[in-house]
């Protein structure tokens, strides 16, 4: 459970950053990964970008925007 005084703090962190809740939560998670390995180089992914979601079938690639 996250509080609502850290999620309005988080969100606040994002608009002043100009990025979503998605790529703070996920260099959160990149950064604690890595200190509970004790590793420099922390590799994750995210299984899909939604582009499935789209209507334009004619896109060909990954569009990546985090």
């Amino acid at each position: 459970h996250i509080s609502v005084e850290v999620m309005r703090a988080a969100r606040r962190a994002c608009a002043a950053q100009v990025c979503t809740l998605f790529a703070t939560g996920f260099a959160a998670l990149q950064i604690t990964v890595g200190r509970l390995t004790v590793s420099q180089d922390v590799v994750l992914g995210v299984p899909t970008g939604g582009q499935a979601l789209l209507p334009n079938d004619n896109l060909i690639g990954h569009c990546v925007n985090l």
